[in-house]
């Protein structure tokens, strides 16, 4: 009898798009939201897509946090990986500081400090009328703060962090679309952090 957990099945072409060609990278702004902050009764998915994520919503009163990078600094990862009870994801997102004033390393010290959030990302791919630009990563697990290095001679004085998948956990699926409606709406809620 096949597992219900498994019952993806491949049922449509994947096709290239000759007027919409890959681009890597992502554009310099990116929002963290806390995990806990994220009304997940009110966020709303596709009904025949369960990667499309149709409306992210806020508890209220509560926003996400702009974090600003510099050229291609930003990067999304995730990669599929297998444990004991199966398969899943583990998601990653590395930036910079690169503004190191006193404010901006205490509130970078505070995001890597153990709390788990969840993050979307504009990619400079946007697909046909810009419908595929937004992903979100951490949806079921959040990422947590994994990495903070700094050099005074490496990466232009920035400090780099990285967030990731908590170590023993796995997401359901690789890094989730955010559409809300269209483009247009979707960059108005981002450039609004998503704020209730």
């Amino acid at each position: 009898m096949a597992d219900i957990c498994l019952d993806n099945k491949l049922n449509q072409d994947i096709l290239k798009s000759c007027d919409h060609r890959p681009k890597s990278g992502l554009e310099v702004d990116m929002v963290a939201i806390l995990w806990d902050d994220v009304d997940w009764s009110a966020t709303t998915f596709d009904a025949t897509n369960k990667m499309l994520v149709t409306n992210l919503a806020l508890k209220t009163g509560k926003t996400g946090y702009k974090i600003q990078g510099f050229k291609v600094s930003n990067n999304l990862n995730f990669e599929k990986q297998t444990d004991d009870i199966g398969s899943g994801y583990q998601h990653k997102i590395a930036g910079v500081l690169a503004n190191p004033t006193a404010a901006n390393r205490y509130a970078l010290f505070s995001l890597l400090n153990e709390e788990r959030y969840v993050f979307v990302v504009e990619r400079k791919w946007k697909g046909e009328n810009k419908e595929s630009a937004f992903l979100m990563i951490g949806k079921d697990n959040g990422v947590t703060g994994s990495t903070h290095t700094y050099g005074s001679a490496d990466n232009n004085g920035m400090e780099i962090f990285e967030m990731t998948t908590p170590e023993g956990e796995l997401e359901r699926y690789p890094a989730l679309s955010l559409l809300h409606t269209d483009y247009d709406t979707t960059k108005g809620a981002f450039d609004n952090k998503f704020a209730a």
